[in-house]
């Protein structure tokens, strides 16, 4: 992982999951984070981008799409390849469209009731029946990380959440059985809520 603070306060993090996909009877086709917006903390995350290292394939954006809904051919034809972000505040299993300017939640000071939004980033891979390795990075930008007072601006930046303890599972929108898969790198525990659980999803 690297992070880059900007000249306007606003925090570039670059990731790298090395997926260990093992074969288990159906296809491996979504990947996904989860965030926890806060508007005393992290107010909207833009500027993302997925590229497939195993491949040099760059992802391009799209709306979320089911992978239960799929054949290999029909997956691979129309959704690999393309990454989403969408709002799962109300519900991960059917997520609603979110814009990181228009649906950005409003910094607010020290002391105000903070507002939450949560949010899903995925990629959609070609359905997979197994793979030793498969290296996805994803590149995104913070913003709103850092407070301002009188006299300092604080950051405190803590990018995994405490529930993030299961390497991998089903995705919800595939499957109810939350059963634990492989490939995702296991997360530290930390104090702060900022992400949860990576997830590899399947139809």
């Amino acid at each position: 992982m690297r992070a880059q603070m900007l000249d306007n306060g606003d925090l570039r993090i670059t990731q790298t999951f090395d997926y260990r996909l093992e074969s288990r009877g159906t296809p491996w086709r979504q990947m996904f984070q989860q965030y926890t917006l806060s508007s005393d903390r992290l107010t909207t995350i833009s500027d993302i981008s997925v590229t497939d290292l195993t491949t040099g394939r760059t992802y391009t954006q799209d709306t979320v799409h089911s992978p239960s809904g799929y054949g290999d051919a029909g997956w691979d034809s129309t959704c690999a390849g393309h990454w989403y972000i969408a709002d799962i505040t109300q519900s991960e299993s059917h997520p609603d469209p979110f814009d990181s300017e228009l649906d950005a939640l409003s910094a607010t000071a020290v002391g105000e009731p903070a507002q939450t939004k949560d949010v899903e980033i995925g990629w959609n891979i070609p359905s997979t029946r197994s793979a030793k390795s498969m290296r996805i990075e994803l590149a995104m930008t913070w913003h709103g990380v850092a407070t301002a007072y009188d006299d300092v601006v604080a950051l405190e930046w803590e990018p995994f959440s405490a529930l993030n303890s299961t390497p991998a599972a089903h995705s919800p929108r595939a499957s109810a059985n939350r059963t634990h898969g492989h490939g995702c790198t296991p997360a530290r525990r930390a104090r702060r809520r900022a992400l949860t659980t990576g997830r590899c999803s399947s139809p």
